[in-house]
């Protein structure tokens, strides 16, 4: 890394670490930018919007994930255990929803029933 990039990050308060190839804090981390790709997917797919829109999809499912609850924080979101208070959420659109629900009945042969998916909504 050049002595100007090495400058910037510290004149920016940012913190540069490194670390080896193959260890578990990169699986941690390609799996967490999967999983936020995957999410962000299915965000953009559901309303279909251009590509450009992108950035905006990204943020919105970081949004969405900090206020998601965690059972490794105790079943507490990450925004509840930082800023002590739980996320305003009142705020957050239901838009082009799609999407069924199924009802396993182990004694049926296909275990859905139709009528009690529907009731749920």
């Amino acid at each position: 890394m050049s002595k100007d990039m090495t400058y910037y990050l510290r004149f920016n308060g940012i913190l540069h670490q490194t670390s080896c190839v193959g260890t578990l804090q990169n699986r941690v981390s390609k799996w967490k930018n999967h999983d936020l790709f995957k999410k962000t997917f299915a965000l953009m797919l559901q309303i279909h919007v251009s590509k450009r829109l992108w950035s905006y999809g990204v943020l919105t499912a970081v949004y969405l994930i900090y206020c998601l609850l965690i059972c490794v924080l105790d079943f507490k979101s990450p925004f509840k255990v930082l800023q002590v208070t739980s996320p305003k959420v009142a705020h957050l659109k239901v838009f082009e929803c799609s999407c069924s629900c199924f009802v396993h009945v182990p004694s049926l042969k296909w275990g859905l029933i139709p009528e009690l998916s529907n009731a749920f909504f």
